[in-house]
Formats: structure tokens, C-alpha cells, sequence
């Protein structure tokens, strides 16, 4: 299972140079704690999918379960017993091979994995970094990623994320489409 969730990262260099609100966006797979990250200047259904593919290309495989809110990029209506996801993203998922498992409204402890993910972000790589421009932050945030947040021993499992995600979780994957998805 991975979960999935966007977290405000504050006014930061966008695409044309100027401060713009910008976004995160982790994927946390749940047993290794692998994450995968990306600024984003929305959060908007293309921009979720694109970096949901992103993720699946980083992890080399597809998680079985993706555990999303109640984002309207995702689900429209989840009230009670009265679930309708978006279409669009619905077919991703299928696309993928994955199934959605939405969380219940106004209950953000269902994703604790993510929205940790998303304070880890907000607090250990956003705090005190300064960026040229967008290309820098997207470059400074890989480097973070694959260097450092993949890497260190996790304050929860007390393992090192990739170490576990190579030995334990990257063989119950799902292998990759072999066509990639198009989104109209």
C-alpha cells in the first residue's frame, strides 16, 4: 500500500522565476516507508497523475493499494455509504493495476504515514533552503530524496527506507505498464 496526499510548502521560485504557492506531493509506500516527492505549482488531476507515474517509474513497480483523502482530484463525494470517485482518476488506477482506498472524511490519522511524510518535507528539506528558480528546486528536492530522506535510518522503523524497500516491499510491486497512460 501506498499513500498518497499534496501539503502547502509556502511562496516558492516557480517556472517563470517569481514566488508562487507550491505544493508537495508524497507517496509513502507503507511497510519500507520509501517516499517519493515533488514540488507542484497545483493540484490538479494531470499534475496528480503525472507525478503518481513519476512515483511508479522511481519505484520501479506499482503499489497494489493506493490510499488517498478525500482529494478532489481523486474522489468527489465520499459521504457515509455515498462514494464517487473521478472518473479520470479512477481509470488511471486501472490503467495501473491499482485499487483506491479512500479514506473516511475529516479522518487524517487513516494516512499518518503521508501526512508525516508531508511535515518531513515541509520541515527537513524546505526549512532554511534557499532556490534560484524551480529547476533548482526540483533538482535540490531529488537530490534530497534519493540522497538523504531515502537513506537515513527512519524515526519510525529505525531501518533505512530504501535498504527495506530493495530487500522486502520492491519484489510485490506491480511490474509497469507497458504502455504508458493517456489522460484527454
Amino acid at each position: 500500500t501506498a499513500e498518497v496526499d499534496f501539503g502547502y510548502l509556502g511562496m516558492l521560485p516557480g517556472p517563470l522565476g517569481a514566488l508562487v504557492k507550491t505544493y508537495g506531493l508524497a507517496v509513502v509506500l507503507g511497510y519500507s516507508r520509501a517516499s517519493y516527492f515533488a514540488a507542484v505549482y497545483d493540484q490538479k488531476l494531470a499534475t496528480l497523475i503525472r507525478e503518481l507515474t513519476n512515483a511508479y517509474l522511481y519505484f520501479g513497480g506499482v503499489p497494489k493499494r493506493l490510499k488517498v483523502d478525500n482529494m478532489k482530484t481523486a474522489i468527489l463525494k465520499n459521504q457515509h455509504y455515498d462514494l464517487e470517485f473521478n472518473q479520470d482518476f479512477l481509470e488511471f488506477c486501472y490503467h495501473y493495476n491499482t485499487v483506491i482506498i479512500p479514506c473516511s472524511p475529516y479522518s487524517p490519522e487513516q494516512k499518518g504515514t503521508v501526512e508525516a511524510g508531508i511535515k518531513y518535507l515541509q520541515n527537513n528539506f524546505v526549512a532554511g533552503r534557499t532556490f534560484t528558480d524551480s529547476i533548482d528546486l526540483k533538482r535540490q528536492l531529488t537530490d534530497w530524496m534519493t540522497g538523504y530522506a531515502n537513506q537515513r535510518i527512519h524515526g519510525t522503523t529505525k531501518k533505512v527506507p530504501w535498504r527495506v524497500f530493495l530487500e522486502r516491499e520492491k519484489a510485490k510491486l506491480s511490474a509497469l505498464p507497458t504502455e504508458p497512460f493517456a489522460l484527454f
